[in-house]
């Protein structure tokens, strides 16, 4: 993941829910405009844009430096990294959704579906089956943390428990490895404001329904930091939303492309038609109508935004992204 993008979209991480999205602590930036004149961006000085860059994406110009607040975290975390069958899928997310719903801000969790990934120690007939995935970090004391986040490694009988204590940066890089170059991806996401039901019942659909065993489901537990910061106080929308849902479509072939992107599509038109949902930014889709997007990731904050466009990049020079048109 690359630290720009990440930041210019929101930026989603193991401590959002204790510290909030990136773009949240992004308090300057040099930006290059489209007329190659470059300009920074603070609360003080052309404080407009860095309101924009704030979960705006790259429609401004193009960010060659970021000045970030800074948190004191570790250097050692509690985290979890529990696997269980998928056979208890729908037990294991009602169980994480209650638990995730009274959890301290500290604590950032995460489920996902998915094919059991080619781990140590993994036999081979058992890579790719379905499974659920619990991961998720405590931003505090470790000794703390592995008390509290305790209950996710016991939603059901595990398959395997790896759940511990081990410096931040580990944590943050321990799954880079199973997204190698040269699989292919395309992934969209829906923002929910609740996990009722009938949201229960649309995730257990989908994750019925993957197309390869490497397609993950993934749902991300918000609010915390990220709902304390008022709507309109950066370009980022949805905030209010309590949870990030989003289809990772993942497969080998390029000659299957066609047919997982379509697949992709299909699904998320269906959920966002179901809940009307938002879009988080940085799983909007490539080559789609951003019109329609820009709408749904931007909400309330859309019209500002095209006035912040038009001020910094009136011809549109910055275009292939989700694009805000001025």
């Amino acid at each position: 993941t690359g630290i720009a993008g990440f930041t210019l979209a929101g930026g989603m991480g193991y401590i959002r829910r204790k510290h909030g999205l990136a773009c949240d602590n992004l308090i300057a930036a040099e930006v290059v405009l489209a007329d190659g004149s470059v300009v920074h961006a603070s609360e003080t000085e052309n404080s407009d844009l860095l309101w924009g860059l704030r979960g705006g994406g790259g429609n401004f110009g193009v960010v060659t430096s970021f000045e970030f607040r800074l948190h004191a975290i570790g250097p050692e975390v509690a985290f979890v990294s529990a696997i269980y069958s998928f056979d208890d899928v729908e037990q294991i997310l009602r169980g994480w959704r209650d638990y995730s719903e009274q959890a301290p801000d500290e604590v950032t969790p995460d489920f996902y579906v998915w094919g059991m990934p080619p781990l140590p120690d993994v036999p081979a007939e058992m890579v790719g089956m379905p499974i659920v995935f619990i991961a998720g970090m405590y931003a505090g004391p470790a000794a703390e943390g592995e008390r509290i986040l305790k209950p996710l490694c016991e939603l059901a009988t595990p398959l395997s428990d790896l759940s511990g204590v081990a410096p931040y940066a580990m944590v943050q890089s321990n799954s880079d490895p199973l997204f190698p170059n040269g699989l292919q991806y395309y992934w969209k996401s829906v923002t929910l404001d609740t996990l009722d039901n009938g949201g229960i019942d649309a995730i257990l659909r989908v994750s019925h329904g993957r197309p390869t065993p490497q397609t993950l489901i993934a749902l991300r537990y918000l609010g915390g930091a990220i709902s304390h910061v008022p709507e309109d106080a950066t370009a980022y929308g949805n905030r209010a939303a309590l949870y990030n849902l989003s289809i990772d479509a993942t497969w080998s072939e390029p000659i299957q492309s066609d047919e997982m992107i379509a697949w992709t599509r299909r699904v998320w038109s269906e959920l966002q038609q179901e809940t009307g949902a938002g879009v988080y930014l940085n799983f909007a889709g490539l080559g789609e109508d951003s019109a329609t997007l820009s709408k749904l990731a931007y909400r309330a904050n859309h019209d500002r935004l095209v006035e912040v466009k038009r001020a910094y990049d009136p011809n549109n020079l910055f275009r292939v992204n989700v694009n805000i048109k001025p």
